[in-house]
Order: structure tokens, then sequence, then C-alpha cells
């Protein structure tokens, strides 16, 4: 931990104000242009410097990775600038189950108080066997991380190491897994095949594709 340099502080500033403006933080390229760097390399040096000093976490490989640890004043909360930020770890498919995918691609800045305590993740949205209930493919689907839904609650589910977002029945000889479309039919696992089940979060917010005119 340590004081930050007039400049880091400008720097940081102005990631605060970007975040509270847009809702998410600055791309390297972004503060590169405001501050007039020729490089995002030096970018890259005075971000480094900031996150050893405790500010922020840079999250590698990612264009919008900047994550606030603490605010100039030095207190640490979850969510320093009136939001926080979830991670985008894949896919899930609202029709066929695909592949269920495990790091995190990118994060979503979420405003405090839209979200319960707990921890949540946020899925891209595949396919249209949910579409009755205005979840269709490019959306992405906001996770709270639990292994418990009750029944008829919409539930992310790994079957077979494949992920899909259904409506989540457990009875006593089987498991169904509801679609809300006609054209798709429910998936039912009954107790006697055990295939591998698990509940990974329940549905608790979306956020839509902008639709065309």
């Amino acid at each position: 931990m340590g004081t930050l340099t007039a400049t880091q502080i400008s720097i940081f500033s102005y990631i605060i104000s970007y975040l509270n403006k847009e809702g998410r933080p600055p791309t390297l390229d972004e503060i590169a242009i405001h501050f007039q760097y020729k490089s995002i390399n030096t970018v890259r040096s005075h971000l480094r410097l900031i996150g050893k000093k405790g500010y922020i976490k840079v999250h590698p490989g990612k264009s919008r990775g900047i994550q606030i640890i603490k605010s100039l004043n030095g207190m640490i909360a979850n969510e320093p600038t009136s939001h926080h930020q979830i991670p985008i770890i894949g896919k899930i498919a609202a029709g066929k189950p695909i592949f269920a995918f495990q790091e995190a691609e990118d994060h979503l800045t979420i405003p405090t108080g839209f979200l319960d305590s707990g921890e949540y993740f946020a899925l891209h949205v595949s396919g249209d066997s949910m579409k009755d209930i205005g979840i269709h493919t490019g959306d992405l689907a906001i996770i709270r991380q639990q292994d418990i839904v009750d029944n008829g609650e919409i539930a992310a589910v790994i079957l077979e190491n494949e992920a899909t977002l259904k409506r989540f029945f457990k009875l006593t000889d089987r498991v169904e897994l509801q679609s809300e479309n006609p054209d798709f039919p429910n998936i039912v696992i009954p107790a006697s095949e055990n295939l591998q089940i698990r509940i990974v979060g329940k549905l608790a917010g979306l956020l839509t594709r902008k639709m065309d005119a």
C-alpha cells in the first residue's frame, strides 16, 4: 500500500469518473487518448503502480478489466464507486445444452442495490427456448451462485458438463428442465439414468440485447 502520486491520482480519478458516467471502466486506449500518451504501455505502467498501492486490480487480457478496490480516502468497500463488477464466464443455452465455459472473459458493471447480497456471475444466452418469458439469444443472464433452487425457479444447470438455462423441477422419479417455448421440448432426466446434474445458480437478472426498431 502507498500514497498515489499526482499523476496516479489524475488517472485514478479519471477511471472513477468514467465508471460513474458510463457504468464500465475505460479501456487502456481511452485512458491514453485522454491523457495524450503516445503508447498504452505508459498507461500500463501507471496502472501497475496504482495496483501495487492497492487501489485497483487489473485483469489481464480484458479490454475493460480495471476493477476498483478502494477509494482515494483509503476506504475499502465492495462498491467504492456505487458499482460493482461480476465476471462474465461464457455462454449458457436457452435451447439445447452447450459446453460450460468456466474462465471469465470479461466483467459486467452493476449499480449498487441492483442485486441482493451473494456471489454472482453472468452468461451470454444462446437459443430461444425461454423466449416466452423474455429471454432471448444475445441477452446476458445474471446468475446468483447457489447449488439449490426451489421447484419452478429458473436455474443455470450443468448437465453432463453442458450448461443450460431452464425452469427447474426435482420430482420423486425425475428431474425436469422445462422450456418456455412450445417449439422446444422439456429435458426430462429419469432418476434411473443417474446422470450428473448440478445446479450452479438461479437467474437473478437479465440484461437484454438492443432490439431492432
